[in-house]
């Protein structure tokens, strides 16, 4: 028997998905960062056929089961802040120990640092799994470099005559046809309000196109500031006679889940 005046109510959610034109997509997708750091094997580039394909699913409108996940800056620096006033508090009402408590906020007040200076970088958007659909798109309309490929001679008519479009990019054609297919293409797309580090986390690991990751990849493909540290000293860039020194290792040669490949070095590193 059912009972009346119940008023149910699901949780507040911080997340908004939904689709989006192709137009309105890349909007915000030009808005939003990455940082590469994170996993570089997760970002290698698309191979030939799999950039085909996707354009191909982006026109058949099957892409719609791949979603862009990005986390609105802004509110993740928000939520730190809020988390900082907690832990004050905490503090303050002799909640927690003063050690621990002095930690934390020094994590907090790094990581606000750290996004806070994306923000300031002109970004409004983390990107926490796309990537490489985003520079895919970025390649199709803004960039016009892709050429389509061999499944490609059937998909489009003008004034009733078809269109062939293998071997050519958008740019061997009238720009109303970038126009047209801006507007008429879709993604879909999730946006993160609100969350804690501990959430872009677990999304960014979870996520990234359905990629397996290794234990040491799970561990580093985090926004904290001991993997930070870890990562930036065997930074190619900033620290590569570091980085060329793992690079030479035999132990790491391969592709077992102690390799450089994936990550191996860092995991070494972490022992030292």
């Amino acid at each position: 028997m059912l009972k009346n005046n119940l008023n149910w109510n699901l949780r507040e959610s911080y997340v908004k998905t939904g689709t989006l034109s192709t137009r309105d997509s890349l909007n915000i997708l030009m808005r939003a960062t990455v940082d590469d750091d994170l996993a570089q094997r997760i970002f290698v580039d698309w191979d030939y056929e799999r950039k085909q394909s996707y354009i191909e699913s982006l026109f058949q409108g099957t892409n719609l089961t791949s979603v862009f996940v990005l986390a609105d800056l802004k509110s993740i620096t928000t939520g730190i802040k809020t988390d900082i006033e907690l832990v004050k508090e905490q503090l303050l009402n002799d909640e927690v120990e003063k050690e621990d408590a002095e930690e934390e906020l020094e994590s907090l007040n790094d990581n606000l640092e750290y996004f806070q200076s994306l923000i300031d970088d002109g970004y409004d958007y983390l990107l926490l799994d796309g990537k490489h659909r985003s520079e895919l798109l970025r390649e199709t309309f803004l960039d016009k470099t892709f050429k389509f490929g061999d499944n490609f001679k059937n998909y489009l008519t003008t004034n009733k005559v078809g269109v062939n479009l293998k071997g050519r990019s958008l740019k061997n054609f009238d720009e109303s046809l970038t126009e047209y297919l801006l507007d008429n293409t879709k993604t879909l797309m999730t946006v993160i309000r609100n969350g804690k580090i501990e959430d872009m986390q677990g999304i960014f690991v979870k996520t990234n196109s359905g990629l397996q990751l290794f234990p040491m990849e799970l561990r580093i493909c985090t926004m904290s500031v001991l993997a930070r540290f870890v990562r930036d000293l065997t930074n190619p860039n900033e620290n590569h006679t570091i980085y060329t020194f793992f690079k030479s290792l035999k132990g790491l040669s391969g592709k077992g889940t102690k390799s450089f490949e994936k990550k191996g070095h860092l995991l070494l590193l972490t022992y030292v």
